[in-house]
């Protein structure tokens, strides 16, 4: 571990058990707030796109979604989520296979992400902004995700657009936000109290208990056809969840599962592009 991020935990982690002292609830919603912050995405250039984009600014709570779109004349539409601390332009080479493929490709930077604006992420934020996009935009008929970028368009799915019938693909999607936060806990070496408090803040601002954002919780229904595509060593969204999944043999959804590319590396990887454009057309 670098001194550098040691330090930023050690800062972190004083900055919570100080604020602790004097109000448990306080400190929950600083720890929340802290753990929905990307720290790893800037704003970048637009020539790391191959292709130059229309970009449009989308309003949204007092802010803006920097979108781009590509080959927009296209009949078919596809809208790319990126995930927690990414940005549109790394699914470059995603965009210009499917460009050939004769597709109409939305990409955005998530709020608080690259050129968009914003403090913070989470994955309600994360699916009001998806909407934002459809209601100025309009449908897509194909929608693609990258870990919490996933989680989003899953959560989107089975609330806000629900019977609607079309094509989902999932890229290692974030599955248990409990463990998810459960980890930024340990790393930050906070206390059971503490976690639980954090826990209960979610709770009280979203009206849902921590399960409720579990991606088995939230999977759209059996009109909604899924390509889920994970890696058994990713170590960022552990395959454990996605395989009690697969048990169950949900008819809706095709499982392609791979080794040895991790959590980033499988949605550049050659033989996932082939099977994600084989799958648009069945």
């Amino acid at each position: 571990m670098k001194l550098k991020y040691k330090i930023k935990i050690l800062a972190l982690r004083i900055k919570i058990l100080s604020t602790n002292l004097v109000n448990q609830k306080l400190a929950a919603a600083k720890a929340f707030e802290i753990f929905c912050t990307p720290f790893l995405s800037k704003a970048y250039p637009i020539n790391l796109f191959t292709t130059q984009p229309v970009i449009e600014d989308i309003a949204f709570e007092n802010n803006f979604i920097k979108t781009y779109r590509f080959n927009i004349n296209a009949p078919k539409q596809l809208l790319i989520a990126h995930g927690f601390n990414s940005a549109a332009y790394k699914f470059d080479h995603i965009i210009q296979k499917f460009i050939k493929a004769g597709y109409s490709i939305t990409a955005f930077d998530a709020p608080a992400h690259g050129n968009s604006g914003g403090n913070m992420l989470q994955t309600e934020i994360y699916k009001n902004a998806i909407q934002a996009i459809e209601n100025k935009l309009g449908s897509f008929d194909l929608y693609l995700g990258h870990s919490m970028g996933g989680l989003a368009l899953c959560i989107y799915q089975s609330e806000v657009k629900k019977l609607t019938s079309n094509q989902l693909i999932l890229i290692a999607p974030a599955s248990n936000t409990q463990q998810i936060i459960t980890d930024f806990a340990k790393r930050l070496k906070l206390s059971r109290q503490i976690l639980k408090n954090i826990f209960d803040y979610i709770q009280n601002f979203s009206g849902k208990d921590i399960d409720s954002f579990h991606i088995k919780n939230n999977l759209p229904n059996d009109d909604c056809s899924i390509l889920w595509i994970h890696d058994y060593n990713d170590k960022i969204t552990p395959i454990t969840d996605i395989l009690a999944i697969q048990k169950q043999n949900p008819k809706n959804i095709e499982f392609y599962l791979t080794k040895h590319l991790g959590h980033n590396k499988i949605y550049r990887d050659e033989k996932v592009m082939q099977k994600i454009l084989n799958f648009t057309k069945s």
